[in-house]
């Protein structure tokens, strides 16, 4: 089981994490535009070794519109202060089919 948690947002940030123990969490993207940085740990070990953590990135633009095979796709700047960075395509027909699927296990 994964605990997830938002830890780093903009000024007013009002995003959510729906579901923060559920292998498939929902995060909410509230109504503030910018940088989101989420936490997943391990239920029974949340040391810093033990924790995984995402950027991203909400845009203040409108969605697309959506896609038959539910692929949307969003823009996305780079962020240089974040540091290194691994890309992962998270969605029904992508590689990773969920956030739980997408964490890495040191």
């Amino acid at each position: 089981m994964i605990d997830w948690t938002i830890v780093a947002a903009p000024s007013g940030g009002d995003a959510t994490v729906m579901n923060p123990t559920y292998p498939q969490p929902v995060f909410s993207s509230g109504t503030v535009p910018g940088q989101y940085a989420i936490r997943g740990c391990p239920h029974v070990d949340h040391s810093a070794g033990a924790c995984d953590e995402l950027a991203i990135w909400v845009s203040p633009n409108n969605p697309p519109s959506a896609n038959a095979d539910k692929v949307e796709q969003v823009p996305c700047d780079v962020d240089t202060t974040m540091g290194a960075a691994t890309v992962m395509d998270i969605g029904p027909s992508q590689t990773y089919a969920d956030l739980l699927a997408a964490t890495v296990v040191p």
